[in-house]
This record gives C-alpha cells, sequence and structure tokens, in this order.
C-alpha cells in the first residue's frame, strides 16, 4: 500500500489515509490511464520541417497516405512550398477526394504556370467562374430548318 500525507488541517490517527486522499488518488490513477490509451491530438505543436506540415495536413484531412503517396507529395515539395502542396491537398479534401484529385491539381498548376498562392487564388476565382457559366441554362438543341426529317417519319 501507499503512505499519503494527511492535508494540513486534517488529523489522521491510524494511518489510513483519508477519503479525500483516496479520491484524489484514484483520480490520478484514472486521468494517467486516460492519457496513456489515448493520446492527444494537438494542432499546437510547432512543426519543422516542410514534410513534417504537408504529413500532418494529409493526416488530419485524407488519412494516412501509402509510402507510394508520400514519395511523390516529397517529389513534389522539391520544387513548390508546402503550402502550395496543401492547397492542392486542401481542395481534394474538401471535395471529398483522394489524393489523385490533388495530383491532378498540381500537375495542371505546374503546367499552367501557377507558382504562388495568390495565382491559386486567382485560379481558384476563375474556376469558380468557370462553373458558373457551364451550369448556367443552355438553350435547346434545334433541328436546323432544312433537315431531311418530317412529322411524318416519326412512328407516333
Amino acid at each position: 500500500m501507499y503512505t499519503l500525507t494527511p492535508p494540513q488541517g486534517e488529523v489522521n490517527d491510524d494511518n489510513n489515509p483519508t477519503a479525500s486522499e483516496v479520491s484524489d488518488a484514484e483520480s490520478t490513477r484514472k486521468e494517467s490511464k486516460v492519457n496513456k490509451s489515448k493520446p492527444k491530438k494537438t494542432t499546437e505543436e510547432p512543426v519543422s520541417s516542410p514534410r513534417e506540415k504537408v504529413l500532418t495536413f494529409y493526416q488530419q484531412n485524407l488519412g494516412q497516405p501509402a509510402p507510394v503517396v508520400m514519395q511523390e507529395l516529397d517529389d513534389w515539395l522539391e520544387d513548390h512550398s508546402p503550402e502550395w502542396v496543401i492547397a492542392a491537398l486542401t481542395i481534394a479534401a474538401e471535395s471529398h477526394r483522394q489524393f489523385p484529385t490533388a495530383r491532378t491539381v498540381m500537375r495542371r498548376w505546374q503546367k499552367e504556370n501557377i507558382k504562388t498562392l495568390d495565382d491559386i487564388k486567382a485560379d481558384q476565382v476563375n474556376w469558380e467562374n468557370r462553373k458558373t457559366r457551364g451550369s448556367q441554362r443552355k438553350p435547346p438543341i434545334s433541328v436546323a430548318p432544312n433537315s431531311s426529317f418530317s412529322d411524318d417519319d416519326i412512328p407516333f
């Protein structure tokens, strides 16, 4: 058994722990079990390398990357900032997609020479405008007036 010193003001003549001491000891023991079984996820920890920044973002938003994905992310990080890579991963995560979507975005950005976060923001505005224009109602397709079809050609 363990020996606890009674808090000041409590007298314990029989060398048994008081109720408050037992309660404190049990709660400390319960806390230590909880802390051991569930690791805390903290986003406040300083991340030192670009690779760690990207890996942390990937894990929090897309899950655990496969080794081949991590290698490809490392390749992208050789030529681009971690923020650039994270921006592509963000697009994939927001559209409920996985890494292939981010890869496609990064390839397009590379092809179109989109290098900075400002370039990315401008591209996103253009993309939204294109989506909006594309979703507008298009006029119905009409048959040319000189077509060879007539109402008699329709079987019903």
